[in-house]
């Protein structure tokens, strides 16, 4: 698969929207004057031309064009993308040229597009709404052009694959394939929050990288000049980088930038929808993949902060794709990294060389194949197994770890057992030193352990998926408001492949709080690494989908919490262990405590108790795959 980390452009996407350093967004409504098309481009016998596609409102889109240069009538890729300013360039440059370019040497059309409201392109941009109808209008233009045969595929991932999704969701009658990769299916849950659990680190950020490219618009319509352009935005990003004040201002939903607020609204309608409405349910790909017609080829990476939603998608369109070969042909690649470190720090894990390779800025041998299936009757992809699997493989010592490639017919994986670990300790499980214990197929016991949930000192965020890192938590560990429970040192591999759970009793002096849960690989040398993390917050604990509801105080209640995926390997002589706190902040918007968490600046300090005892019993459930390992 793609290895995120080894290509810049992608790197510069995520890492730009978390300084506030792209240009890459439009908000204003009033038309502005098109800049004039370029010249057709040729280059290594492909030319590049760039059209304005108009939409069924009028809005008009900026595409560019890509095909062999000796012409014909030609399979089509659908390139959609919302970072076209973030890359400089036209013809063969910025995000998708190059891969458009191979995919033209390879016999195929492409058309790559800013999508509404970003860069190029006319009209206001409304994250995940709008992708529906433009994707759909996009897809049967494409597919009308005397460059293509009508049959149209969508290609490369993050919001380039929302915008595959939410057009397959309208069945173009063109499309006969899709390769969203890295990507979620549902936005609230997986992309604006996780839980219920406003994701602070990826969410608020990304929405920020469309700002510059919004006050460039504005001064342009007014008559300013480039430089008074330059100067303004470089003010606000030198204001923005500077100022770290959106992590911890109250209440959530506080106009603290009205720079901002003017030219990402987008952000706060997502906090005036905290519960799942009919806001959120209209752009769900898992509530109407019975839409989706085509089969997928779903790629993504154990580290990847859509790593829950890549799987998810792929599980979804199985059992409801609207079609047997949706259900019957999709296929799911996952690696080791997604969209890779956004911050690099050279004491994470690395996983060695990726070994499955599907291309996004390039063309890969077997999305080429994916894609010659559909659009050429090649089978060569029939011989692929449907389900490849990155399996990641630490170290005993330093932070060079490597992988293998386990490939199979399904996901779930077949013959997989489910293990349980029991929390256990006497009341002392406060942090690593404590005595807090994981109990392979054993009965819970011991006395409830405690800590104390104050929102104006919450664990820090150390790595996880929302920055695609692998990172020692020893100092996390030694704080007294995290739970540790850990097992005894492995005497054989268990290579754990699948869905994380836990199951556990909890309860609360507050009305409302959050519980944290962390999956860790304790190496030998001491070194230990997250493998997978999640966030409940106690009134969504039924479900995020469904209504809140009361959570009594100082009253011991179930949870059932899904950490996520994982495939890795805990080798003999690493311990597993588990961390439970309430906070992760801020990877998560912190809970307040009082039950108004977006809207109140107020907060309350929360004691907190977890059960562990033949009555409340709290485990931790593996997924472990028997016979595999690295040999």
């Amino acid at each position: 698969m793609f290895k995120w980390n080894s290509v810049p452009a992608f790197r510069v996407t995520l890492v730009c929207a978390i300084f506030s350093g792209c240009s890459s967004g439009n908000s204003d409504t009033s038309p502005v004057p098109p800049d004039p098309l370029p010249e057709a481009v040729v280059q290594d016998g492909v030319t590049c031309t760039v059209e304005r596609v108009k939409m069924r409102d009028g809005v008009e889109l900026y595409t560019e064009i890509y095909r062999p240069s000796e012409g014909g009538k030609l399979p089509t890729v659908v390139i959609r993308n919302p970072y076209g300013k973030s890359y400089p360039g036209d013809c063969f440059g910025g995000l998708g040229g190059p891969a458009a370019a191979e995919w033209a040497k390879n016999g195929y059309s492409v058309a790559v597009q800013e999508v509404r409201g970003t860069s190029r392109s006319d009209g206001t941009f409304t994250p995940f709404l709008q992708e529906q109808n433009d994707g759909y209008d996009a897809i049967e233009w494409a597919a009308k052009q005397p460059w293509s045969n009508g049959k149209i595929t969508t290609h490369i991932g993050s919001y380039l694959g929302v915008t595959q999704w939410q057009a397959a969701l309208m069945s173009p009658p063109s499309l006969v394939a899709i390769t969203p990769s890295v990507t979620p299916l549902d936005y609230r849950d997986d992309w604006v929050a996780r839980n219920g659990v406003y994701d602070l680190q990826f969410g608020r950020n990304w929405g920020l990288g469309f700002v510059p490219d919004g006050i460039a618009h504005k001064m342009k319509q007014e008559g300013h000049s480039q430089s008074e352009i330059n100067a303004r935005i470089a003010e606000w990003q030198k204001l923005s980088s500077e100022n770290s004040m959106w992590r911890s201002i109250l209440p959530l939903t506080s106009t603290w930038d009205t720079t901002a607020k003017e030219f990402t609204p987008f952000i706060w309608d997502w906090y005036s929808h905290p519960n799942y409405d009919n806001y959120w349910e209209k752009i769900d790909v898992g509530r109407q993949m019975g839409n989706v017609k085509v089969p997928a080829l779903i790629s993504g990476g154990w580290y990847d902060l859509f790593a829950r939603g890549t799987i998810d998608s792929y599980l979804t369109i199985k059992q409801s794709g609207g079609s047997q070969a949706a259900r019957e042909d999709s296929m799911l690649v996952m690696d080791c990294c997604g969209h890779g470190s956004m911050s690099p720090d050279t004491s994470q894990i690395t996983w060695g060389e990726s070994k499955i390779n599907i291309g996004q800025n390039s063309v890969a041998p077997l999305t080429l194949a994916w894609m010659n299936k559909y659009t050429k009757g090649d089978t060569a992809i029939d011989s692929q197994p449907k389900v490849q699997l990155t399996v990641l493989v630490p170290p005993d010592h330093g932070t060079q770890g490597d992988n293998f490639v386990y490939k199979t017919t399904e996901f779930p994986v077949p013959n997989t057992q489910y293990v349980t670990f029991a929390l256990a300790s006497n009341g002392d499980a406060n942090t690593s030193s404590g005595g807090g214990i994981l109990l392979e197929n054993s009965t819970p016991v011991g006395l409830p352990d405690t800590f104390t949930y104050d929102p104006m000192n919450p664990v820090p965020s150390m790595g996880g998926n929302s920055v695609g890192q692998a990172l020692d938590q020893s100092e996390v560990e030694k704080r007294n408001d995290v739970l540790v429970y850990t097992s005894a040192p492995l005497k054989d591999d268990k290579a754990v492949i699948g869905k994380i759970s836990l199951r556990f009793w909890a309860a609360s002096s507050a009305i409302d709080t959050d519980f944290t849960a962390k999956l860790v690989d304790v190496h030998p040398d001491g070194y230990a690494h997250n493998v997978v993390d999640n966030i409940v917050r106690a009134k969504y604990r039924l479900g995020s989908k469904l209504p809140p509801v009361d959570f009594p105080s100082n009253t011991p209640v179930e949870f059932n919490l899904d950490l996520g995926y994982t495939a890795t390997l805990f080798k003999p002589g690493h311990r597993i262990r588990l961390e439970i706190s309430s906070s992760n902040f801020p990877n998560y918007a912190r809970n307040l405590n009082t039950g108004d968490s977006e809207g109140s600046s107020k907060f309350i300090v929360a004691n907190q108790t977890i059960y562990h005892d033949s009555n409340m019993p709290s485990e931790l459930v593996l997924p472990i795959v028997p016979g595999v390992s690295m040999d």
